[in-house]
């Protein structure tokens, strides 16, 4: 039987003695932020540590390489108060920052309950993460920081682990396009980050205009969208209105989507399922199967006119 060491919680201030002067240059370090990145499922570009705002100072703002949008980082090496909160909040209002990430030793119910009210209600652009940070030691190994989040957005997508079913999901979906069926969609496939997405060229530049294949983690569903990005979305209410006018063939809840942030604008047909029964999941790719082929019959001649 192979022994086991003994877990122990190390005392923040004993390695960071100050936030300021400590702990915001460490984190602001690019493997450090890495760090914290990856438990958001998040890629983060350093962009200033201690940035005025106003008659303030900004622990760290980031850049989301996502979508270029700012990320406001506040840090407290103690339980949370009312003082960090408010600056937190105020730094993202000035700076119009769509993530806002708190991190803190301890969270009191009320500002944690702050954060769960703010991602309910505010619009979904917004991101609001209340982080946990734990120095951990094993028997007299170096200390290793630990992030727990403890309050997350409610369309947050966890990070891949091996054999997660969202992988799994996605690969059997391809494989059932490209084997079993034959679709001619198949070749069109192009794959991104997020494990809940799988998109489709369809002729034009895919950073402007795509079809994809997805799961949408608010209200569980699989959706066929057609996506507009960057200046493809000025044909919008165009393509919208073409739709509108082609829409046999089509299954499913129809829905469209735009947002003021720099993301794509989608529109399409939505179905609710169970993505965790696998016996329904052949069900779920003919669903996706038939929406995808049939929007991309009916766009791939239109946007190539635009």
């Amino acid at each position: 039987m192979p022994e086991l060491g003994n877990l122990k919680s190390i005392d923040l201030r004993h390695i960071w003695p100050r936030e300021d002067e400590d702990f915001t240059p460490w984190l602001f370090k690019e493997e450090n932020l890495t760090r914290l990145a990856d438990v958001l499922n998040m890629k983060f570009d350093p962009l200033e540590k201690e940035m005025e705002v106003g008659q303030f100072y900004a622990d760290i703002v980031c850049c989301n390489t996502a979508d270029n949008s700012h990320v406001v980082i506040e840090n407290q090496l103690g339980e949370t108060d009312h003082d960090h909160l408010g600056k937190v909040l105020a730094y993202a209002a000035e700076l119009g920052a769509v993530t806002v990430i708190w991190i803190a030793a301890e969270f009191t119910n009320e500002h944690r309950n702050t954060f769960d009210w703010l991602n309910e209600n505010m619009d979904e652009r917004f991101q609001f993460f209340a982080v946990k940070l734990e120095l951990i030691q094993i028997d007299d190994s170096r200390p290793a920081p630990k992030f727990t989040i403890i309050a997350k957005p409610k369309n947050w997508v966890p990070p891949v682990i091996e054999g997660d079913w969202r992988v799994r999901f996605r690969s059997k979906f391809r494989e059932y396009l490209t084997e079993e069926v034959n679709s001619p969609i198949a070749a069109n496939i192009f794959q991104s980050g997020n494990p809940f997405y799988l998109g489709f060229d369809i002729g034009v530049s895919t950073d402007q205009i795509w079809i994809a294949a997805w799961l949408d983690p608010r209200q569980r569903q699989i959706a066929a969208n057609l996506h507009l990005s960057g200046v493809a979305k000025e044909h919008f209410s165009t393509l919208k209105a073409h739709l509108d006018n082609h829409q046999s063939g089509f299954d499913g809840e129809f829905k469209w989507w735009k947002s003021s942030r720099n993301v794509p604008y989608r529109l399409g047909f939505y179905n609710n399922v169970d993505w965790m029964n696998e016996e329904d999941w052949r069900d779920q790719f003919e669903w996706l199967r038939l929406n995808l082929e049939r929007l991309d019959e009916v766009f791939r001649p239109r946007v190539a006119n635009l």
